[in-house]
């Protein structure tokens, strides 16, 4: 039941919880220049990854743009049942929800910052003090991964699924923007949406709230932070509304393309879960166009 609703309506309830960076209003310094947030959101985080690396290369391939890429939420890599049974240890999901917010409300002010200013005007080294997310250090043990610019940072192990102890180093790619770059683009995997999914999924209703009531009100929490101007969503097999057409049943990937007016891309993956060549050209050539206008 949590997971009924329709996720444009889940994409347009969040919207207007937090919109997209708006135009400064009268009297107001103008932006440098007025860059986009793309958001890639799913609860397969090795999909996400995927989609993240393919439309990061794609993008940076037009010289006008410079991308940078801010780390999202970690949240369980397994099925939606695992999802049901976090260890919560001595504090619940509620509490760790809203850590995390509060964590996202810095690196929300970080991207309203990176995409308001001119491309390498005060740039700084990828992993500079300015770039850096505070993160809770790592426990001992904890797996490695190495950033985009090279660099080692912790994968934090997780407690809940959704753990204050998520924000790591954000990483530049490029490091140094092309000299033609005058757009930045911000892509953020793993954010509002399946931060939501996640808690709304992990959190039991005990009073008189319907599961879309539930949801709802989860999403009503990001009110301060900037939304995304493109929400790409990857829906796995099975994970549509049961009756509302979400589910593909299809071998192949699909895509729906609702830029105008939603601003978002559906991604259902067929039943082997996988996303296909075709389907990741597609989404890159659709939000190529799109930011370009």
């Amino acid at each position: 039941m949590i997971m009924s609703l329709p996720v444009l309506t889940k994409v347009k309830i969040l919207n207007m919880a937090a919109p997209p960076l708006a135009t400064p209003g009268p009297g107001s310094p103008d932006f440098d220049v007025r860059g986009a947030i793309v958001a890639l959101e799913g609860l397969n985080s090795d999909k996400v990854e995927l989609m993240a690396e393919y439309l990061t290369d794609e993008l940076a391939k037009n010289e006008k743009f410079c991308i940078k890429t801010f780390s999202g939420p970690v949240v369980p890599k397994r099925s939606k049942e695992d999802l049901e049974y976090p260890d919560y240890e001595l504090r619940g999901p509620f509490e760790y929800f809203l850590e995390t917010i509060g964590k996202w409300h810095k690196v929300s002010r970080q991207m309203c910052k990176f995409i308001t200013t001119k491309p390498g005007k005060n740039s700084s080294p990828a992993g500079s003090a300015d770039d850096a997310v505070a993160a809770e250090p790592s426990p001992p043990g904890s797996d490695k991964k190495v950033g985009n610019n090279g660099s080692n940072h912790a994968e934090p192990d997780i407690d809940t699924p959704v753990s204050p102890r998520t924000m790591v180093p954000t990483t530049a790619r490029p490091a140094v923007p092309p000299t033609k770059a005058s757009v930045p683009i911000a892509i953020v995997p793993r954010y509002q949406l399946t931060t939501v999914d996640v808690a709304a999924v992990s959190m039991a209703i005990t009073d008189s709230y319907s599961p879309n009531d539930h949801w709802r009100w989860l999403a009503s929490l990001w009110r301060g932070c900037v939304g995304p101007d493109v929400t790409i969503v990857l829906r796995g097999p099975g994970e549509g509304a049961d009756g509302s057409g979400e589910n593909w049943d299809s071998l192949a990937t699909g895509v729906e393309v609702r830029l105008h007016p939603d601003r978002t891309v559906v991604v259902r993956m067929g039943k082997s879960g996988e996303i296909d060549e075709k389907a990741l050209r597609r989404v890159a050539f659709e939000v190529e166009e799109y930011l370009r206008r």
